[in-house]
């Protein structure tokens, strides 16, 4: 009964069953401890190289940022003064 109950399940969420067979799959091919010390120190060379360009590149989005938030306050500031003004001219007419 739980066989069929499992069958129709399956049948039904088809992703279900994909995401079994991969995660059995998975489990099947663990790294041994050879792979794992060789990968292991290309992993940890490739992260320390992401982290040495994080640095930079952090910096130079918040630069951008502050530009870009300089540059909006700027032309808030701009069409607030432009209404003022309009309104001034209006009021004068």
């Amino acid at each position: 009964m739980t066989d069929n109950y499992l069958s129709s399940f399956h049948r039904r969420q088809s992703l279900l069953l994909i995401y079994d067979v991969l995660v059995l799959v998975a489990g099947a091919f663990r790294a041994s401890e050879i792979e794992n010390e060789y990968i292991g120190q290309v992993s940890d060379d490739l992260k320390a190289d992401l982290n040495q360009r994080a640095g930079p590149v952090s910096q130079a989005l918040r630069e951008a940022s502050d530009t870009v938030v300089a540059e909006i306050s700027d032309s808030g500031a701009e069409v607030v003064n432009q209404v003022k003004h309009s309104q001034l001219a209006t009021d004068k007419a």
